[in-house]
């Protein structure tokens, strides 16, 4: 693995029920909480919020004091604490930039929809004063179109001012919702106060695999075991503002992982085993010193002959009060055992199912699936979750089993797709923009990493299109199997051509037959000499007139 490869990270929760811990919890988490807060605002006046500076942090962590009983200053946080701080500050600005940039193109579609509408609704406006239409209401709807155009403009303008300038205004340390309450009537100020002064929900920190147990500040230590289920103690280094009360190390005992049990437990003995053969040597290496003797033939243990992982923790209140302990560990990346020798499967991405399709290198169909999910009206995002990861683990597994790249179309394509789809049914059209199709291609990869399958990603352009004019009929697919058949023979680079300009296709189970116009037919380059990405383009717009009147392309029923 490269050393600028990110690394993968798969996180273990638990649940800490112990009541005589909150309080050490609960301050520390508003310690941190303050702490952040007061750093941000620092970084927001000075303009550093873009970049993690270490030695900026560093600077900042030592000019922060508290006073002790006797008014003698001390530092609030050590080292460690304050650059976990930082990071976790940059990361919110980089999440917040990369939402105001995906809230920003769903605007822009919307926008060429709206002024699409808008267009309609002057040239009905227009239209009114010669023709039977009521000049006063088309002059309404006109001027109702133009406010909420002129609204969404506004938005946008606003979104690409504030991303161009990196403004990270809608960040919030503790709550806006907790914050409002205090105006709301019959609220009670005394415990809305108590609630806000104990607002601090998180308490975290990196590891390192070269600090004890993975982590410096949370050290996860083996406790015993209960009919195979290992119980761990967390030794927590206090900050420093906090030992006056607490002491320098907390325990949280008898901590239970449902998830990543023996995962945690092996590390845990890797580490022992590690740092007592380190220690040895430390000794002989002293000894041998102190004797005058030579120590060149005496080896420093290396850690990573040990396997020893870094363990980055995280306490956070959850809103049901419970206190959740979070641990993330590197993920055991499996060897690739995949290849396109054979061929591949690709995979079709829509509102409501994943269409498979698999080839051979030739690219011929050996095998389509539709996997479709049943979202309902009234089920929640969760439960659509939980059908898609079901959808994407078995279509991995099948990609593992016939040891075949995975091919699925790019980001940047489904946009478009969005495009496309945009006079669908407004429900599902909701669903469409809820799909967030990053996440779907991100369990992808994961899915892939874990099973040790290749994901690749292609342009998929007009593969809806091309499937659905060449393949539906010719296969009895659907057109999302047949574009996910397109999508799987590009990924060789095989280009798809119509033979004849007649054009036989299903399209809502009806069989159909098109002619493509001359003028466009001959901008095909059947010598496969050019690209035919015009041919595409002009073929799909044809289409699309085509299909606002798709009557007119069914095939008669033959009658006896």
């Amino acid at each position: 693995m490269s050393k600028n490869k990110k690394k993968e990270y798969i996180t273990y929760k638990t649940y800490y029920q112990n009541n005589n811990d909150n309080i050490f919890i609960q301050d520390c988490m508003n310690l941190i909480l303050k702490y952040t807060t007061k750093r941000f605002a620092y970084l927001k006046k000075h303009n550093l919020l873009s970049t993690y500076n270490k030695d900026d942090c560093d600077d900042y962590r030592k000019s922060q004091f508290y006073k002790d009983e006797n008014k003698v200053e001390h530092l609030i946080l050590d080292a460690r604490y304050a650059r976990a701080i930082d990071k976790s500050i940059q990361a919110k600005c980089d999440s917040l930039i990369k939402c105001k940039q995906n809230n920003l193109e769903s605007k822009l579609i919307k926008l060429k929809e709206l002024q699409k509408e808008f267009d309609k609704a002057q040239e009905k406006y227009h239209n009114s004063k010669v023709s039977k239409y009521s000049e006063k209401e088309a002059y309404k709807n006109l001027e109702y179109k133009n406010k909420v155009l002129q609204k969404i403009t506004s938005k946008i303008e606003k979104l690409q001012y504030e991303i161009n300038n990196k403004i990270y205004n809608g960040i919030v340390f503790g709550g806006k919702k907790l914050f409002k309450e205090q105006f709301k009537e019959n609220i009670n100020f005394d415990t809305w106060q108590e609630k806000w002064h104990n607002r601090g929900n998180e308490f975290e920190c990196g590891g390192s695999k070269s600090e004890n147990y993975g982590n410096q500040q949370f050290q996860l230590k083996f406790s015993k075991t209960i009919r195979n289920k290992h119980y761990f103690d967390l030794h927590v280094n206090v900050p420093y503002q906090l030992r006056e009360k607490y002491g320098s190390v907390y325990v949280l005992k008898n901590i239970y992982f449902p998830r990543g049990n023996d995962i945690l437990k092996q590390n845990h003995d890797n580490n022992v085993a590690y740092f007592k053969d380190l220690n040895n040597y430390n000794n002989l290496k002293k000894k041998l010193e102190k004797e005058n003797k030579s120590i060149t033939g005496l080896q420093k243990p290396n850690i990573d002959d040990y396997y020893c992982d870094t363990v980055s923790f995280l306490i956070k209140k959850h809103y049901n009060g419970k206190i959740g302990i979070h641990a993330s560990m590197p993920r055991k990346i499996k060897q690739v055992i995949t290849e396109d020798r054979k061929g591949v499967i690709g995979i079709d991405i829509n509102y409501d199912n994943i269409s498979l399709s698999e080839i051979n290198h030739l690219g011929k169909l050996l095998y389509s699936k539709v996997y479709k999910f049943n979202f309902g009206s009234n089920n929640k995002s969760g439960y659509r979750e939980q059908m898609i990861n079901k959808a994407i683990k078995e279509i991995v597994l099948y990609a593992k089993e016939k040891k075949k790249h995975l091919v699925i179309e790019n980001l940047d394509f489904f946009k478009t797709k969005m495009k496309q789809l945009k006079k669908i049914d407004k429900k599902y059209n909701r669903m469409l923009h809820s799909l967030a199709y990053a996440k779907i291609k991100e369990r992808i990869r994961i899915n892939c990493l874990l099973q040790g399958v290749v994901s690749k990603t292609v342009d998929a352009a007009y593969t809806s299109m091309l499937g659905k004019t060449l393949y539906t009929k010719k296969y009895g697919i659907s057109v999302h199997q047949a574009a996910a058949y397109v999508i799987a023979r590009r990924y060789y680079k095989l280009e798809e051509y119509y033979e004849v300009p007649k054009i036989e296709f299903i399209y809502k189970d009806k069989s159909c037959s098109l002619t493509i116009p001359v003028d466009i037919y001959k901008k095909q380059d059947v010598n496969k000499k050019t690209k035919t990405t015009n041919f595409y383009k002009e073929l799909y717009r044809w289409l699309s007139s085509e299909f606002k009147a798709p009557s007119r392309f069914y095939k008669k029923a033959l009658t006896s």
